[in-house]
């Protein structure tokens, strides 16, 4: 790229050839910075690179033969220079794109690692979870029990109660001994009472 450069460079102004112009020892100028120079020399003028004199013709520098390949290395360089240019901007989208890629691959991979975790946690809660309604169900299952013989004993207790409170009645009409004194003889009240009536 540097090559064409220098190749296509007027070696007077140092910029690239503008409208070039071919001398007869075959150097290569551009048609302005000739122009500049044969003011100063007039008719006769030297080629800046070889010295070797050349005469500019009446109407001026500019009907002097064109470098038609300068002209095209020019063209070519240009084009070079665009395809460059594009070839820069696409390597930035490329790195950008590619950037953006590594992010979505380590986000992804990240997405995954996630995911992974939160199964096996998911898996262990789901497990705990069956653990807890087994044993809540043994739970259940032995209160379900525990309460049936509860009630089991608690029938039995109020049986008992009923059959000594039937053995152990107090007559309706007592004396007032009775109530205080843990002593007293029931069994005389109540043929006491019986021989009333």
């Amino acid at each position: 790229m540097e090559s064409w450069r220098k190749l296509t460079e007027c070696s007077i102004c140092f910029d690239r050839l503008d409208n070039s112009k071919c001398l007869p020892c075959s150097h290569t100028f551009c048609c302005r910075c000739l122009e500049d120079l044969s003011t100063r020399y007039h008719l006769r003028v030297p080629c800046p690179l070889c010295r070797l004199e050349f005469v500019v013709p009446a109407v001026g520098c500019s009907k002097l033969p064109t470098n038609v390949y300068a002209e095209q290395l020019m063209r070519v360089g240009q084009s070079m220079e665009e395809t460059e240019t594009e070839l820069k901007l696409l390597r930035n989208d490329f790195s950008a794109m590619k950037t953006q890629l590594k992010e979505n691959i380590d986000a992804r991979q990240k997405a995954i690692e996630e995911s992974h975790r939160l199964d096996m946690a998911l898996a262990e809660y789901s497990w705990k979870l069956a653990e807890l309604q087994t044993e809540l169900e043994q739970n259940l299952s032995a209160a379900e029990s525990s309460d049936g013989s509860l009630q089991e004993m608690q029938r039995k207790i109020l049986e008992r109660l009923k059959g000594a409170e039937r053995r152990h009645k107090m007559p309706s009409t007592f004396c007032v001994l009775c109530r205080r004194s843990a002593q007293h003889k029931t069994q005389k009240i109540e043929a006491e009472v019986q021989q009333k009536e």
